[in-house]
């Protein structure tokens, strides 16, 4: 087991403790060990974190009630597990907040945290930057724009400062998958629909960046809003070469619904996409784990029949779900 890898063991434990203790309301005597509380007031969820790859270093993030709302806090990490200051509320305003998400920039420690707030309309999409240099946070900014409300937001580093954000948002009749592309400059572009086939609802992006600042952006969404009995299938869009291309269906197996994607890519732009999916579109349906791959160079480059990597169980209830990958 590598030396990083153990030290973000440790960071884990640290930030899943918070969560706990925060949840219990604190307590009188503190932990002992490796682990320690780094959120004992309020009730404290939500936890994500971080590493820089390149110095070992962390930051996590988490919902914590600060006697007004639930807000969003960050916490620094030394390469040896050790906290760095203090927890830091990074949310302004008074909104509820929730499902916050981060990523580092490993060529400067620089980091972006998103997460979902309520600004007194609509929930929105906020984003705060963390300069490495200055160890501050910045002021947090909306990056989406109008009343409809939204969801499950991601974020993902490339190269050179650039970083994608993602999420699922409602227009009051079906739900689409938004990016907001943040330059090195301190800018965000503007939010984009990248599910331009409006079939149905869509959820649960996922969002990749490799070393060459490409990028893929996979989620779920329904065959046809129309219908009753539209299924979930998996869709895809790539930015390469500094412009998105179109979404494509990477699953076209309509025997139930596949839910649940994630999303790696090399520095070569290859790319692989692991999901449920169930056997059938009643509710005793089964699901397994299914994969397809991105072939980004050849003559034979593009998407490949997705393959079957993990088959559940024979009866109800012996699901395979929420697969992970890197």
């Amino acid at each position: 087991m590598s030396r990083n890898f153990k030290l973000f063991k440790k960071m884990i434990g640290l930030v899943l403790l918070a969560s706990v203790i925060g949840a219990c309301g604190g307590g009188d005597d503190p932990p002992t060990g490796d682990g320690a509380p780094i959120a004992d007031t309020g009730t404290s969820t939500s936890p994500q974190i971080a590493i820089d790859s390149s110095t070992g270093k962390a930051i996590a993030v988490w919902v914590q009630h600060d006697g007004t709302s639930d807000s969003i806090f960050a916490q620094r990490f030394a390469a040896n597990g050790s906290l760095l200051g203090t927890s830091t509320p990074i949310k302004t305003g008074n909104g509820t907040s929730t499902s916050p998400q981060i990523a580092v920039d490993s060529s400067t420690g620089n980091a972006i945290a998103v997460w979902v707030q309520h600004d007194g309309t609509a929930n929105t999409i906020f984003a705060n930057f963390y300069t490495a240099s200055s160890t501050s946070w910045g002021t947090s900014t909306p990056i989406t724009t109008g009343a409809d409300a939204v969801a499950s937001p991601q974020i993902a580093f490339g190269p050179n400062g650039n970083a994608i954000a993602v999420w699922s948002q409602t227009n009051g009749t079906t739900t689409s998958i938004f990016a907001n592309r943040f330059i090195a400059t301190s800018t965000w572009e503007g939010a984009i629909k990248l599910d331009a086939e409006d079939l149905g609802e869509a959820i649960s992006p996922q969002v990749a960046i490799n070393s060459n600042n490409n990028a893929i952006v996979v989620w779920s969404q329904e065959d046809d809003i129309a219908t009753t009995t539209s299924v979930r299938s998996i869709w895809a869009r790539q930015f390469i070469d500094n412009s998105w291309g179109t979404s494509t269906l990477i699953e076209t197996n309509n025997a139930g619904d596949a839910e649940s994607p994630q999303v790696a890519i090399d520095s070569v732009g290859n790319a692989l996409v692991v999901w449920s999916q169930g056997n059938s579109t009643t509710t005793s349906s089964i699901s397994s784990i299914f994969a397809a791959r991105y072939i980004a160079v050849g003559s034979n480059n593009g998407w490949r029949p997705p393959e079957l990597i993990e088959t559940a169980g024979t009866r109800e209830g012996e699901d395979a779900l929420f697969p992970q990958v890197a």
